[in-house]
């Protein structure tokens, strides 16, 4: 026992020998260590994305959510991207954000109902924000403010031969909740210095018990941002009317301006699913005195 333990301490002892194990320990480590980065790097893991467009303000359900196979160090490059479905579920997305089918979710795009803006907490059911972009010349220097009365009125060029203009007030009364800049913040408050960059108002959208002459203003005021050449312009109703108001909701100020937009929209009801499609508008009849058209 003695000798082999003599032999053992002099192979061990030995330069060469030791060089081959160090050499041999060091292809080990090398070996073990590479595959633990490849199978690190290639490892799939499973990442939540969404299955339909969510658009702004929309709370995120489970069947809005997908999960996708992809590799480990994808998602390692990106510090923002969501890799858990239960940090997505429950969440909303933000108010300047859609995520569009088949996005990841990433961390700045979604908030939780206590961060979300007041307006959207505070919104009574039946109702919708509508945002109306502005600038600082035509909130006549900024002088609209939430609480304000304001009417809408329409302008849009005509395609006809004379080309004249169609202008008329569209929508009266509509009281102003915010305005807001282009980051989304109250330009009345010290975190913004900047223009107002949109106006906001609720709009109801569902028709109260025996309403049977309900129009849903929300969707004609976004059809009406749809057709090219179409302009929207907000129109003070004046302190007095705003501080002593015989309130009264919005309504539609002319029929001939509603009556152009459901023409050049296809408007979806979403109380019974119908497509309003009206027929081209008929010959004018020149006026018997003045020989003008009516349009």
């Amino acid at each position: 026992m003695g000798n082999v333990g003599i032999a053992l301490k002099r192979f061990l002892g030995n330069k060469n020998t030791i060089s081959i194990i160090g050499i041999l320990v060091g292809i080990i480590v090398i070996y073990f260590a590479y595959n633990w980065r490849v199978a690190s790097a290639i490892d799939p893991i499973y990442i939540p994305i969404a299955t339909q467009n969510i658009p702004g303000n929309t709370q995120i359900t489970d069947q809005m959510v997908g999960n996708i196979r992809i590799n480990r160090s994808a998602v390692n490059a990106s510090r923002n991207l969501i890799r858990e479905r239960n940090q997505v579920i429950g969440q909303y997305v933000s108010s300047t954000t859609t995520i569009t089918t088949g996005s990841f979710f990433y961390r700045g795009q979604l908030v939780n109902a206590q961060e979300r803006p007041a307006l959207i907490q505070n919104l009574r059911p039946g109702y919708a924000l509508f945002y109306l972009s502005v600038n600082l010349v035509n909130t006549y220097g900024n002088s609209i403010m939430p609480g304000d009365f304001i009417d809408i009125f329409l302008s849009a060029e005509r395609t006809g031969a004379d080309r004249r203009v169609l202008f008329g007030k569209f929508i009266s009364s509509i009281e102003v909740l915010a305005v807001l800049d282009s980051a989304g913040r109250d330009v009345f408050s010290s975190a913004s210095n900047a223009a107002p960059a949109v106006l906001v108002f609720a709009l109801r959208t569902e028709a109260r018990p025996n309403e049977t002459n309900f129009i849903d203003l929300f969707l004609i005021l976004q059809g009406a941002t749809r057709i090219r050449g179409v302009t929207l312009h907000p129109v003070p109703r004046g302190r007095d009317f705003t501080e002593n108001p015989v309130y009264e909701e919005p309504q539609i100020a002319s029929q001939r301006l509603l009556w152009f937009v459901e023409a050049n929209s296809d408007l979806i009801r979403t109380d019974v699913g119908e497509i309003i499609t009206l027929p081209p508008q008929p010959p004018t009849v020149p006026d018997e005195e003045t020989g003008d058209q009516e349009y």
